[in-house]
């Protein structure tokens, strides 16, 4: 049979394991968290690294194409960044679609029919 005491004994137990339980879970939790900003933070570390040397490479190449351009005395592009736009190798623009097509387009939300609310009483079926 029940008595007090081993109902107070039941729930010290339960009220102990969960503690115990939370508190191992919860250790786990932050190592796995800091083991991964440790990881992001080394792998942003070596994206900078890389971006950095890549600028520089691209200062060193600039650089000697200009001299060399100096030399050539050739024409040299304009500093407008739409002259760049327009050299874009891969544009990101669709052909030009006319009015009635975009008119008879439907999104994939949009449904094929129209929803007409039917007409009457919903709970008993008549109209």
């Amino acid at each position: 049979m029940n008595t007090i005491r081993s109902v107070g004994y039941g729930w010290a137990f339960l009220v102990a394991a969960g503690a115990g339980s939370y508190y191992f879970a919860k250790r786990s939790i932050n190592e796995e968290r800091e083991a991964r900003q440790t990881s992001d933070r080394e792998r942003k570390f070596h994206e900078r690294q890389a971006a950095l040397r890549e600028e520089e490479r691209q200062m060193r190449l600039s650089a000697n194409s200009t001299a060399n351009a100096a030399k050539k005395d050739t024409f040299t592009e304009p500093m407008d960044p739409s002259y760049e736009a327009m050299r874009d190798p891969a544009p990101t623009r669709h052909a030009p679609t006319t009015d009635d097509e975009r008119v008879n387009e439907k999104s994939k939300f949009e449904a094929s029919e129209v929803f007409h609310a039917k007409k009457g009483n919903r709970l008993t079926g008549f109209r």
